[in-house]
């Protein structure tokens, strides 16, 4: 297919869009049903944000190794490594951002806002410079990068996984099954990740949050002081064994963008084959889901099946209304978040956490209270009220302040790969 569906950018950007509406709610404390995760089994529109964003990195992977002939390569394996280690790295730099950054001596500031400068500004100045220089750049700041975060990890609270790293692992690992297995036997892969999964589940522990046997490798593994405990207890919902059928996640967008790239005149075609494999992937789910819940959580092979055959049939269904009927004005600030999207979507963690533990002002009580809080209740709760409503309004103001950024970004032709 040699022009590119704009579909596809819209679609990444959606699923960035979603994510910030969703992370940034005025308050905790109000938030609308669909806007909030699952408690445990069971999904809602928000459980279905990551798992697309995952299976559109899918299919994105697929058009991006065109060049190479979807074949396993030094130069395709190089890319895979150092694309997987920059967004792990990344992810690591959210979580440690500001406090564990700021408990360390200047000497360790120093050099890692060098490494860190020297691959955010790439887009500016490597085609400007050799390519052995470049590539020179790109491993030393990531081994630096990696270097200096595994010396943080002895002794603080750092959490060493989440959703950029969940994302980085899915990829990685994805992208070399999927060059290695061709046609069918990719399809036979991905259902042994699911049962595969599921048997070690079920084998190993049962399915609550307690027991389960994701949240036992985690604690063996990590440890307790390295994982989310945003549940009440430790367990990490991007935990390492769950990190398995992630990587099915991704590899249903690559046999998605396999079924787009075989029809490049026939998009029709393509549309009804997304149809005709992502239905009855949905049926299957449900089929499963007595015997292993959907879950978003512990990441559940009904799961997998659920959102990836979703995904499959709304993306056909946005290829036709986007690329087909034309209808794309629509989409054209979902498609400026989706050229730049993991930028976005990490400044958006950032913006966040500055407003929340480096912007402080005085509160009616004496005390403090920090920016986030500030103006939520001074602005959209003082509109709105302190409420459903108001908690939404500030988490729309949120999306569209990074839509303002995107769009600069956009008009400007900047864009940042990762």
């Amino acid at each position: 297919m040699t022009k590119r569906l704009t579909s596809l950018d819209a679609f990444r950007g959606l699923t960035i869009a979603l994510m910030i509406l969703v992370n940034t709610p005025g308050t905790w404390e109000h938030v609308f049903p669909p806007l909030r995760h699952a408690p445990w089994d069971g999904w809602t529109p928000t459980d279905l944000v990551f798992p697309f964003f995952l299976f559109i990195v899918g299919v994105s992977f697929y058009f991006s190794l065109k060049k190479y002939n979807h074949e396993l390569t030094a130069v395709s394996a190089e890319k895979i490594l150092k694309r997987t280690a920059a967004i792990f790295l990344v992810g690591l730099l959210l979580n440690a951002f500001p406090k564990s950054i700021a408990a360390h001596g200047m000497l360790w500031q120093v050099v890692f806002g060098i490494a860190l400068v020297a691959w955010l500004s790439m887009p500016w100045w490597k085609n400007r410079v050799s390519t052995s220089l470049v590539r020179g750049v790109e491993w030393g700041s990531l081994l630096v990068l990696l270097g200096l975060f595994l010396f943080t990890l002895g002794d603080n609270n750092l959490r060493v996984l989440g959703v950029l790293q969940r994302i980085a692992l899915a990829f990685g690992i994805g992208a070399f099954l999927c060059l290695l297995f061709k046609g069918r036997s990719l399809i036979w892969v991905l259902a042994t990740l699911l049962i595969g999964y599921w048997l070690l589940m079920i084998g190993f522990g049962d399915l609550t949050l307690e027991n389960n046997f994701a949240r036992i490798v985690d604690l063996a593994i990590l440890g307790e002081n390295h994982i989310y405990g945003g549940y009440g207890m430790p367990f990490d919902p991007e935990g390492l064994l769950s990190t398995i059928p992630s990587v099915g996640t991704m590899m249903m967008g690559f046999l998605a963008g396999r079924i787009i790239g075989q029809h490049p005149n026939n998009r029709e075609q393509a549309i009804f084959q997304l149809f005709l494999y992502g239905f009855p992937a949905m049926i299957l789910a449900y089929l499963w889901n007595p015997f292993f819940p959907i879950n978003k959580p512990i990441w559940s092979s009904s799961y997998v099946l659920h959102t990836g055959g979703l995904a499959m049939m709304l993306l056909g269904l946005s290829i036709y209304l986007i690329d087909i009927k034309g209808w794309k004005k629509w989409a054209t600030p979902f498609v400026q978040f989706g050229l730049n999207p993991l930028f976005i979507y990490a400044l958006s963690s950032i913006s966040v956490k500055i407003l929340l533990y480096w912007i402080k002002f005085p509160a009616a009580d004496g005390g403090t209270m920090n920016g986030y809080q500030a103006l939520y209740k001074n602005v959209f709760a003082a509109i709105a009220g302190n409420n459903e409503i108001g908690s939404f309004l500030f988490a729309v103001f949120y999306v569209s302040m990074h839509w303002v950024v995107a769009w600069l970004m956009w008009r400007s032709k900047i864009f940042i790969k990762v």
